[in-house]
């Protein structure tokens, strides 16, 4: 199974990081490199908006590895 760690921030999207994992209970590198982007993400104050999630080879959502990031930024 092939994952990706996505995300879309501020209107670009970008793909974080590939995994090749034989099977989805190997999928903790994908999972830590999720929860580690979201982390970034919220302590950013410059991110009026982000969503990351783990997609498979498929594109379809992993799990339930999706989250939305929204600030108020200030101008």
């Amino acid at each position: 199974m092939k994952l990706a760690v996505v995300d879309n921030v501020n209107g670009v999207f970008k793909v974080e990081s590939e995994w090749n994992v034989p099977d989805a209970a190997a999928a903790q590198g994908a999972i830590v490199a999720f929860h580690s982007r979201c982390t970034v993400l919220w302590n950013a104050p410059d991110v009026a908006k982000a969503t990351v999630k783990i997609l498979d080879e498929n594109l379809n959502l992993f799990g339930d590895y999706e989250e939305t990031v929204t600030h108020v930024v200030e101008e």
